[in-house]
């Protein structure tokens, strides 16, 4: 799956409902004695709220106020503001569409054709044989060949073409506005889009059969083989290699933090952009994936559509589905479009959810011991009433200020936490942020992760001559002495050695 069709969720879908403790004990958004907060309501964060009957399809596109179904032998245009059917078009498209300035794109047999999204009506047609994949671009659209890419502006108008040496074998990809990533058998290009040169050509042993960009310099491929690997454009260096996605029905996904692996055999895999793992996910057979702003959407085939916090793996009370999902997934505007069987359905947020909404980055990244340090998480008032909050932390190194207050309806506030890893070197844990209102209770996941800087003795964060100085003090002491300092034993082996020295020298300049 394309990673361009990750889009923005309301901010409120950051939310995780807690288990339940007590059915009996259900709010009723629209009136009613409130709950006691000791018993937690169950409600999925979305509820269908339109469906219509449509030949399962096997790619959704989203733009320009439109939700487009593309099946086997037609294609379906959607208003997304009147829910009404646009225009059907009878074509056999070969691969995923793409939009863009109003304009849908579909490769067929017979080349490109170009409808207008406004009536459904034909635009303009590129009669090439042979398309392998079409992407959208700053300036229209790539085409892509066995060996060769076409640049169109939006009219159809071809401005320029680029010869490659090896097959392509996946659709490229943009890194940042100015770079188009292009995976090649044996190799990997990097395309300037000014000049529509190469300026990268990196040598792989395997070919990629998926790739995604999170960042402007950095694109991630999964090989045909297995596993995935990171490279840093233009430069070609290596930044990380992981042995997953494993299986069949591989799909990638990201955010500009986090990339999400998902194979039949291995499950869901995220990584940080540095490539060291946040969580693993596993358990459902997924027809399809999507990353939606700071969640990861999983359509699955026992008619589930299974919600899962990117930053911290915090698995969202499930949606029961209509049926078994067919095809990809796309987010638009807050809204969640999926087919399920011969149904073409739209999600939205569950009202019984849309009472607080939170923004912020709930992986806080790598905490160095000794440093006091604050995030900030924003809440906001969604309801049309005052709502009393009270917001609680689990882990004993971070306190929330403030704790309690009220929000005006459309009001926000900024909560900041506060994290004080005094004495502790290394730490990896999920906190828990708890937001109690009156009708409901929220949990969110945090990701808090403590880690010296390495060769940094006296966790001044600077590696220099007093960590030396500190080492040749205790130099040959054993973990058996009663003067052994645990923090001065770099690489955990028991004793104060030239083990130890050589990180520090390895690391010597290095600040936080």
């Amino acid at each position: 799956m394309k990673a361009r069709l990750a889009a923005i969720v309301l901010i409120v879908a950051t939310v995780a409902a807690a288990p339940s403790r007590g059915f009996s004990d259900w709010p009723n958004p629209k009136g009613g004695p409130q709950r006691d907060l000791g018993s937690v309501a169950v409600h999925p964060p979305f509820e269908i709220d339109w469906e219509e009957a449509v030949k399962p399809p096997s790619f959704l596109v989203c733009g320009n106020d439109r939700i487009v179904a593309v099946s086997t032998d037609s294609i379906s245009i959607f208003s997304v503001s009147t829910l009404e059917l646009v225009k059907n078009i009878h074509i056999q498209a070969t691969g995923e569409p793409c939009i863009n300035d109003g304009v849908l794109v579909v490769p067929c047999n017979v080349g490109i054709k170009a409808y207008s999204l406004g009536n459904g009506l034909g635009a303009w047609e590129y009669p090439t044989e042979n398309v392998k994949y079409t992407t959208t671009s700053p300036g229209g659209f790539v085409v892509s060949y066995e060996k060769s890419l076409v640049f169109l502006d939006p009219k159809g108008n071809a401005s320029s073409r680029v010869e490659l040496e090896n097959e392509i074998t996946s659709c490229p990809v943009f890194c940042g506005e100015d770079k188009l990533v292009v995976p090649c058998r044996n190799s990997i290009v990097a395309i300037d889009l000014q000049s529509r040169r190469a300026i990268m050509g990196k040598t792989v042993a395997d070919q990629a059969i998926y790739c995604t960009s999170p960042n402007q310099s950095t694109a991630v491929f999964v090989l045909s083989k297995g596993g995935s690997i990171a490279i840093s454009v233009p430069s070609g260096e290596i930044l990380w290699t992981n042995p997953e996605p494993k299986g069949s029905n591989i799909q990638i996904a990201c955010d500009k933090n986090h990339v999400v692996l998902y194979g039949s055999s291995s499950g869901a895999t995220c990584l940080r952009i540095d490539g060291k793992m946040l969580w693993k996910w596993s358990g459902h057979e997924v027809q399809s994936v999507i990353n939606a702003g700071r969640l990861l959407l999983a359509s699955c085939q026992d008619g589930t559509l299974q919600i899962v916090q990117v930053a911290t793996g915090t698995s969202i009370n499930p949606v029961v589905l209509p049926g078994r999902p067919t095809g990809t997934m796309a987010v638009d505007h807050g809204f969640i479009y999926l087919s399920c069987g011969p149904k073409l359905i739209r999600l939205r947020t569950s009202e019984y959810l849309a009472i607080l909404g939170f923004n912020g980055d709930f992986d806080f990244g790598t905490i160095r011991p000794d440093i006091p340090v604050q995030r900030q998480i924003r809440a906001i008032n969604l309801s049309r009433k005052d709502q009393e909050v009270k917001m609680t932390v689990s882990s004993k190194l971070c306190s929330i200020y403030p704790s309690s207050f009220t929000l005006t309806p459309g009001e926000s506030k900024i909560v900041t936490i506060t994290i004080k890893p005094y004495s502790i070197l290394e730490l990896e844990e999920r906190a828990t942020i708890v937001a109690d209102t009156s009708m409901y209770r929220y949990v969110l996941g945090a990701m808090l992760t403590i880690k010296r800087l390495d060769g940094d003795v006296n966790l001044d964060c600077v590696v220099n001559s007093l960590d030396l100085v500190m080492l040749a003090r205790s130099f040959g002491l054993t973990s058996k002495s009663p003067m052994f300092d645990v923090k001065l034993d770099l690489d955990k082996n028991g004793v104060i050695d030239y083990n130890d020295i050589l990180i520090v020298e390895k690391n010597f300049g290095s600040t936080c």
